[in-house]
């Protein structure tokens, strides 16, 4: 999906788990011809991105229950309250005002879609 949005990364840089260094996804990574770059373990950068997959769970956890959405739909939560993360500024990043959406794409990003489903 990353790739059909923004375009195909340079590199993917991630930790050192199965899932990603093995079997399909690093067939499907060197198919699109993305180099795959691993971090060291317990690094600055890993642990800050940790930090922010656990807000992101706890966010989504919160709209699950206060919804009552079945559990099967947890997937479809995590991948919205992803899209308003980015689309959100967060006081923890330094992006001089803008969102993380907006650094990625240059473009000004739209929260109208997000907003719908609040």
């Amino acid at each position: 999906m990353l790739a059909a949005r923004d375009g195909i990364p340079l590199s993917i840089i991630m930790d050192n788990a199965r899932e990603q260094t093995m079997g399909t996804f690093k067939k499907k990574v060197r198919e699109l011809g993305c180099h795959i770059k691993q971090v060291e373990p317990h690094s600055p950068w890993q642990n800050a991105a940790e930090g922010a997959i656990r807000e992101l769970k706890r966010g989504a956890g919160r709209k699950m229950m206060a919804s009552g959405a079945p559990h099967k739909l947890w997937d479809h939560c995590i991948e919205l309250q992803s899209y308003i993360r980015s689309h959100a500024a967060l006081d923890i990043y330094e992006l001089q005002g803008q969102v993380p959406e907006t650094i990625l794409s240059g473009q000004t990003a739209d929260i109208s879609p997000f907003v719908e489903c609040q």
